[in-house]
């Protein structure tokens, strides 16, 4: 499948390499990893664990090809977005084009209304230059 023409899926938390297997079978079998990316965002740590809002910063993510859209049901449940809440959801999905590399994909976005952790500076930002 042409790269152009895939759907891509960027993670930055519980739905990275180390993590996914427990969403099971289906999920681990329709994503593919892809390599690493850099995320405009901020990271904050919400009773341990990660929600990234879109606001000026650096975020190390992992990308995956999505091989079949009916993982997006999975991922959104888990993630907790409902469509018809949009942004006012746990999680929102936006497509957005990461810094690097220059790719389209979707991440799921800390809610609105969700109330803000703590600021992560350690784990998961990063250096423009690096990677």
């Amino acid at each position: 499948m042409p790269i152009r023409n895939s759907s891509f899926l960027a993670v930055y938390g519980s739905l990275r390499r180390r993590s996914v297997a427990r969403l099971g079978f289906f999920v681990v079998r329709n994503l593919r990893f892809h390599g690493y990316g850099v995320l405009r965002g901020l990271l904050f740590v919400q009773n341990g664990y990660p929600g990234v809002v879109e606001q000026p910063g650096l975020v190390r993510v992992e990308v995956y090809r999505v091989l079949s859209e009916n993982v997006w049901d999975i991922l959104d449940r888990y993630e907790g977005y409902r469509p018809s809440l949009g942004a006012r959801a746990l999680f929102y999905r936006k497509k957005v084009t990461l810094l690097r590399p220059e790719l389209r994909v979707s991440v799921y976005f800390l809610g609105r209304e969700t109330p803000r952790g703590k600021i992560s500076i350690f784990r998961h930002s990063v250096d423009p230059d690096s990677h």
